[in-house]
């Protein structure tokens, strides 16, 4: 890593460490929110001062780095000017307030995974957990940092950038651009606007609704109105050109009109769940995961225990309704209470 020294070669050429992001962008004047979850503080980087509220995010895997480089450069550029393609223009940081999430997953950015550039151990964390699809159990510390994070910050758009090696995918020539949303009048607005604006770029109305992807689980879950998932060929070539196409994504969907989080009340439900055993680690498991999602957890003594959930949120609707908590756990969902 001799390029540390000159922070944009780093930045350009270098796989660098979550600890390196996080120190130039304070040093350069980026605002700080730092958001305290019960697994530790969490820094949070912020420009512009409009209403929308944009979140980005990306780091699952070292094979994300130049995309995490590419995020940072596009929020050292709108701080002041260091390259010739410039930042975001004041327009769209009147329109939107813009957060960072530099890293997901922390332990792939460390430094001691980012000197060796272990490349494929970073596809998962210290514990062999893969953080891009832990979003329903919530093992790894780091899905569920991000969880409080969205949680506490409750964007209208949630912009998840990520290699086709840290989706387990195999290569695409293009950028894809996966668009999902509740609404269906938000989501056809959005992939009409961007499809008219980029080239060579393919943008896809998320039709299939996988619950453990981030972009998809956040929108059901009700923390965001707005998931994108902006899947990018693994490739050296790829910052430049993911540099102008992140750009005219961005400032496009800060002009756009998109609502905000909707405030639901609660149309509460109860249901009666058997564990496949009763020991104390695998309640502990369940109660952590479903609580995070805001679903209730009772224990009613032996294998089995009661929830609460709220059947108007689409996600527990599905996990709990469709059955589908019993994909993520060793459970049998019995007759409601």
């Amino acid at each position: 890593m001799s390029q540390y020294a000159e922070p944009l070669l780093a930045l350009r050429l270098d796989v660098v460490c979550l600890e390196y992001v996080e120190t130039v962008l304070i040093q350069e004047g980026s605002n700080v929110l730092c958001i305290d979850t019960p697994l530790g503080t969490s820094r949070i980087f912020v420009i512009g001062n409009g209403d929308k509220k944009i979140l980005f995010t990306s780091g699952f895997s070292l094979y994300d780095y130049r995309l995490v480089n590419t995020l940072t450069l596009l929020f050292l550029n709108s701080i002041r000017f260091v390259r010739p393609e410039g930042g975001l223009r004041e327009v769209a940081l009147s329109k939107a307030r813009f957060y960072l999430y530099p890293v997901v997953n922390h332990f792939a950015f460390s430094r001691a995974v980012a000197l060796s550039r272990a490349f494929k151990r970073s596809l998962f964390d210290e514990h062999g957990i893969h953080v891009m699809y832990d979003n329903i159990v919530l093992q790894s510390r780091y899905s569920t940092m991000f969880h409080y994070i969205v949680s506490n910050i409750r964007p209208h758009i949630l912009l998840i950038l990520a290699t086709d090696r840290s989706l387990g995918k195999e290569r695409n020539d293009k950028v894809n651009v996966r668009v999902y949303s509740k609404d269906e009048e938000t989501t056809n607005s959005i992939v009409q606007t961007l499809q008219t604006k980029l080239n060579n770029v393919n943008v896809i109305k998320e039709e299939h609704i996988n619950i453990n992807m981030p972009h998809v689980h956040y929108v059901l879950e009700n923390l965001t109105s707005v998931g994108l998932l902006v899947e990018v060929p693994y490739g050296n070539d790829i910052v430049d050109n993911l540099y102008s196409i992140l750009i005219e994504i961005v400032e496009r969907l800060a002009t756009l009109d998109v609502k905000p989080v909707e405030e639901l009340r609660c149309n509460e439900k109860y249901v009666d769940i058997e564990l496949s055993s009763d020991k104390e680690e695998n309640i502990n498991i369940l109660t952590k995961s479903l609580q995070a999602h805001g679903i209730q957890v009772e224990p009613l003594g032996g294998t089995r225990v009661r929830v609460k959930y709220c059947e108007n949120i689409q996600l527990h609707k599905l996990l709990i309704d469709q059955r589908l908590l019993e994909k993520y756990f060793r459970i049998t969902i019995l007759s409601s209470a």
